[in-house]
């Protein structure tokens, strides 16, 4: 099997582990002003712009396929928080392609 094929096994695999896992979280009970935690696409687009990095922007929201807006994904990647979950997915990937 080419590499190619193997690195998109690998990556498929890790997206599923990591979107399995996620649970959106709810306003509900939290004070206005505090963090909530990412919505289930942008957690989604975080972790794709860390294993996809030649990925372009583009290309990332039609892989969502979530109705996000370029403006959005673009704002989304502006930000600290979400620059920092992408850094955080790109330690985890890497450990989970050492723990194969």
């Amino acid at each position: 099997m080419p590499l190619l094929a193997h690195s998109n096994i690998i990556s498929t695999a890790f997206i599923e582990k990591k979107m399995n896992k996620f649970v959106e979280p709810t306003r509900k009970g939290v004070p206005k002003g505090n963090l909530i935690g990412f919505p289930r696409k942008k957690y989604h687009a975080a972790i794709l712009c860390a294993i996809k990095k030649k990925y372009k922007l583009l290309e990332i929201i039609k892989e969502i396929n979530d109705n996000i807006s370029y403006i959005l994904m673009k704002k989304w990647h502006s930000e600290k928080q979400f620059k920092n979950i992408v850094e955080k997915f790109k330690e985890d990937f890497q450990l989970f392609i050492v723990n194969l």
